[in-house]
């Protein structure tokens, strides 16, 4: 809630008023149901009911279909735009208005059109700005503006496997991020899992993450590996008890929930667990391969090494003590994420699930001979 306050003291009494940008507000009315439900507000994220669809040549075949939920007590005004960098897209319409009362949900149908038939490395998917008032009994709150990569369902051929195995290298200034409305994990269980192998260790380093106050992320800091999950109120951490991943060496990481416990596994042992249940709290943040996520997005705490076979799955894959690791991952009916990292297409790296969750090139981040 962007305001001034205007403090008034005299020898008997103190008087404040709020003054939302442009107007003045009765201070009384900033109660503390009012700063949760605009703190609800600033966290929630549009859901995209349908992604717009983009064939090989790099046209929008179908509509985008976007849904907005009221969770407050009041009615919210919600504005959506299209915006481009590359003014190679088109929106239809390029605004939408709709008020929302409490408890209530629109759906917004968006068509996309984009003037290129090529897809290259100059390809980048258009933005969307979600602008958000609340309407208290008296005063318009305007909450701070959501900014969106639109994610798209992008049908790229699938790369044929290379002669020796690839994997992705990445820093703190190159790596890759995929778009929260490509990924649609659900509550509930689920694994995150990859092979890596560092260049160096830092004491704080994401390797997987979506965490921002939410959702989930795999770390790495002085090569103490554990996997962190955002669960009602709290994240649990399962973690090894002491560092035990070195330089220079491949390792299979797997975190895993399974309603119950999250679990932290290296090649295939469990090294931490921690007794944990409870809804996931989710945010409108892309999924970083190779650093930790800020609230703008980006990548920070960076890894430096190699990634290879990231597999995000819609199941508790490991449930005992042991297992043995696939060398090479591959896709069920739980997946919704597998980077094997076998080519990069224009701006892509390929999601071999099936479900066109193709991550976006940060920067300079490339694929490398995975020698042991």
């Amino acid at each position: 809630m962007h305001h001034y306050y205007i403090i008034t003291v005299r020898k008997q009494q103190i008087a404040m008023a709020c003054l939302p940008v442009g107007e003045v507000m009765n201070v009384r009315e900033v109660t503390g149901k009012l700063s949760e439900e605009v703190s609800l507000l600033a966290r929630q994220s549009p859901q995209f009911l349908n992604r717009a669809s983009i064939d090989e040549s790099g046209e929008s075949t179908e509509p985008m279909v976007v849904e907005l939920f009221n969770p407050t007590s009041q009615p919210v005004e919600y504005e959506l735009s299209i915006s481009s960098g590359t003014r190679q897209w088109l929106a239809t319409p390029d605004h939408v208005h709709r008020k929302v009362y409490p408890g209530q949900r629109a759906t917004m149908p968006i068509g996309l059109r984009r003037f290129s038939n090529t897809f290259d490395e100059t390809f980048e998917p258009p933005e969307l700005t979600v602008k958000t008032d609340y309407m208290a009994e008296s005063a318009r709150i305007s909450v701070k503006d959501q900014q969106l990569k639109v994610p798209l369902k992008i049908k790229l051929p699938a790369p044929s496997q290379p002669a020796e195995n690839l994997a992705a290298k990445v820093d703190q200034e190159n790596y890759f991020r995929v778009e929260d409305g490509a990924i649609g994990l659900p509550d509930g269980p689920f694994t995150l899992e990859c092979w890596c192998k560092a260049q160096s260790f830092g004491e704080r380093v994401g390797l997987i993450t979506k965490t921002q106050n939410s959702e989930y992320g795999i770390f790495v800091g002085s090569g103490e590996p554990h996997f962190s999950v955002f669960l009602d109120r709290r994240y649990v951490d399962a973690s090894s008890a002491s560092p035990i991943l070195e330089v220079g060496k491949w390792y299979h990481l797997a975190g895993v929930y399974d309603e119950t416990d999250v679990r932290m596994y290296v090649d295939g042992k469990l090294v931490g667990s921690q007794a944990a249940s409870g809804r996931r709290r989710t945010n409108g943040l892309p999924l970083i391969i190779g650093g930790d996520v800020d609230n703008g997005g980006r990548s920070t705490s960076g890894f430096d090494g190699w990634i290879d076979g990231v597999r995000l799955s819609k199941t508790a894959r490991y449930t005992t003590d042991e297992f043995t690791p696939q060398e090479r991952m591959t896709p069920d009916e739980h997946t919704l994420l597998l980077l094997n990292f076998d080519a990069m297409i224009g701006p892509l790296a390929y999601d071999g699930s099936g479900k066109l969750a193709h991550p976006y090139r940060v920067g300079h981040p490339t694929l490398e001979a995975a020698n042991d």
